[in-house]
């Protein structure tokens, strides 16, 4: 049998071998392809957007998600204030993407650095001994006092303050509410039961003016701005050595060392008193 009778008669047996040799060969290289593609596509999903691989590629930073100015304000929705100023320039230095995530109090955004839904927390935040045992905080960036105030038209004094009569509105979840309550106990037990927390420093003050309280108790950082607003007057101090810092978690210790070295760096930097005088003309030196 020459060459040429064998491959007739065989021919749907040869014909079959090259298609199933076409296949093998398409199905393969498809899959290369597709494991290549697949494997870029992670990587690049995954890739920090930054220069430096031990920063993450984004970091959620806690703020107030009411106003408390000069700090934390809003224009339609958009986060201002000094502290949003602060955190973006620190952020530009360092070279880290940053996300602000709403915080309704002090007392739900440590709950939530404290659960690592955020990864830092500012938003005039106090820096205390009793949150210093459960977080870092950055060095301090300005400091405060506490201030009661009443209506402007209100005939009550700061003895009434102590010993009544009147409700006493406090921002919950803040140092006021710790400094009112410890206060209030070392003179008499019941009066402790006149302190009412209300969310936000604004609401503290439409609550006092419409008579809804009859004291207020918040930072004096924040009564300064407020009055300029509300119709108010101050009527007590209460010098509690305060100072505002950025809060982390205990084992963020690389993260609080990183935004601190950046913080110093702006305080020393004339771009500090800019952001002051941009939110808070007094406090520029």
């Amino acid at each position: 049998m020459n060459i040429f009778t064998f491959l007739k008669e065989r021919w749907h047996l040869i014909a079959a071998l090259i298609l199933m040799a076409l296949v093998i060969v398409g199905a393969s290289t498809f899959l290369i392809n597709f494991l290549k593609t697949s494997d870029t596509s992670i990587l690049e999903f995954r890739r920090p957007t930054t220069h430096d691989d031990s920063k993450k590629s984004m970091y959620l930073v806690g703020i107030s998600g009411n106003d408390v100015p000069p700090f934390i304000m809003y224009d339609r929705g958009v986060p201002t204030g000094l502290d949003i100023s602060l955190i973006q320039w620190i952020s530009n230095d360092i070279e880290i993407n940053i996300t602000f995530v709403q915080v309704f109090s002090p007392r739900e955004g440590l709950d939530a650095l404290r659960y690592e839904e955020i990864d830092m927390l500012l938003s005039g935040l106090s820096i205390t001994p009793r949150r210093m045992e459960e977080f870092l905080f950055s060095d301090p960036y300005l400091s405060t006092a506490q201030q009661i105030a009443v209506r402007e038209s209100s005939s009550l004094t700061l003895n009434n303050f102590y010993i009544g009569p009147g409700i006493i509105g406090v921002n919950g979840g803040s140092t006021s509410y710790e400094m009112t309550y410890d206060l209030l106990m070392k003179q008499n037990l019941e009066s402790t039961s006149r302190v009412r927390e209300i969310t936000g420093v604004k609401q503290l003050a439409e609550d006092l003016v419409n008579r809804k309280i009859d004291f207020m108790v918040v930072d004096e950082r924040y009564m300064e701005v407020l009055a300029q607003e509300y119709p108010l007057k101050v009527i007590g101090s209460i010098f509690t050595g305060e100072e505002y810092g950025i809060a982390f978690r205990k084992d963020d210790v690389a993260l609080q060392r990183m935004v601190s070295a950046s913080l110093k760096k702006l305080l020393n930097s004339p771009e500090w008193n800019t952001i002051k005088y941009t939110y808070y003309p007094d406090l520029v030196e």
